[in-house]
Order: C-alpha cells, then sequence, then structure tokens
C-alpha cells in the first residue's frame, strides 16, 4: 500500500510538471486581492460580465508542493443554482504567489447575494520536509456568502486557503484537509 502510494504521488507531481511551466497564460497584473503576507497575482481584468472564483494557498510552511484538482463548484440566488463553468487546470496551491482559476459565472442583475460551496477532489498529494504523500480531502466544502456588489466591482472572489492550519497529519505519508480559509473580492 505504501508503494501504492507513493507512486500515485509521484504520478500526480509528473501529471503537474507535464502542464506546462506553472504560469497562467492570461495577462498578469500587480496583486488585487490582500491575503495574509503577499498578494497573489490575478489578470487585471477579469472577462466582461463573467466573475470568477480563484483559489490560493497561503501559510504553506515547509510543504513545497500540495495538488489538489476541484471536483464541483455550485453558485446559487434566491434557491436555484447558477451555471458555472469550471477550469480543469491542476492546482499547486504551495505557490502562494498565484491565484488558479477554479470557474467562471454569471449572476443575474437583480442579485444582492449569492451562495458559493466549492468542492475539492477526495484526493490530492503533497510533498514537505518529511517526505510525500496523500491527502484526503473528502471533507467539508468551502462555503460561503458573497455580496455581488463587491464580486462585481473586482470581477472575482479568491478563496485562500490557509495550508498550514488545514492540512493535518493522519499517519505516515498522509494528511487530511480541514479547510481553514479566508475569502477577499
Amino acid at each position: 500500500m505504501k508503494m501504492l502510494k507513493t507512486n500515485w504521488v509521484c504520478a500526480l507531481a509528473m501529471l503537474a510538471a507535464a502542464c506546462g511551466d506553472g504560469k497562467s497564460h492570461e495577462p498578469q497584473s500587480t496583486p488585487s486581492a490582500a491575503v495574509e503576507e503577499k498578494a497573489p497575482e490575478v489578470p487585471a481584468q477579469p472577462s466582461n460580465s463573467r466573475l470568477e472564483l480563484r483559489l490560493t494557498g497561503t501559510n504553506a510552511g515547509t510543504t513545497s508542493t500540495v495538488l489538489l484538482g476541484v471536483r464541483d463548484i455550485r453558485v446559487a440566488y434566491a434557491g436555484r443554482e447558477l451555471r458555472v463553468d469550471m477550469a480543469k487546470e491542476p492546482m499547486d496551491l504551495s505557490d502562494g504567489q498565484r491565484t488558479w482559476l477554479a470557474g467562471t459565472f454569471d449572476v443575474p442583475a437583480e442579485a444582492d447575494t449569492i451562495q458559493v460551496a466549492l468542492y475539492l477532489d477526495d484526493y490530492g498529494g503533497f510533498v514537505d520536509a518529511a517526505g510525500s504523500g496523500e491527502i484526503d480531502a473528502r471533507g467539508l466544502p468551502i462555503r460561503f456568502e458573497a455580496p455581488v456588489k463587491r464580486l462585481r466591482a473586482s470581477g472575482r472572489a479568491v478563496v485562500s486557503l490557509d495550508l498550514g492550519r488545514s492540512l493535518m497529519d493522519a499517519g505516515e505519508e498522509r494528511k487530511v484537509l480541514l479547510p481553514q480559509y479566508g475569502v477577499s473580492y
């Protein structure tokens, strides 16, 4: 089982490396969302009227890689779900200078508040000073209510996942994700 986990984490690391240079191919500007010590870079202009949901990691500590994916995003207004276009790019949340696009969506003109639920893939992988292993991310989703006026002003909501507080040791080569996060607009 230990060999299977190691192979799985290695495969995730190779997949992330094969997906490109780790840099967004979107235009970059100075940071606009404040998160703890350093603000991550985000594109200067979100696309037209579409609003973005982005994810970044903070407080990585000795963790050099945190690979997680997004399984589902649900955005609702007045009890009805809105259509969300999810990004398919794998995410290394240990790079606190980057905000990863999780998805985009439109909000009705009359909306004042929306409910957002971000569901991560069941499993991910990590590399830290002690070795590597799997992340069990089957816990609760990341949920918040977003004021639409603030969302429209910035064009995005950025979820900052505090990796140092969220990743709990759960045995040899295993961590459990219990999301501790903040949201900025």
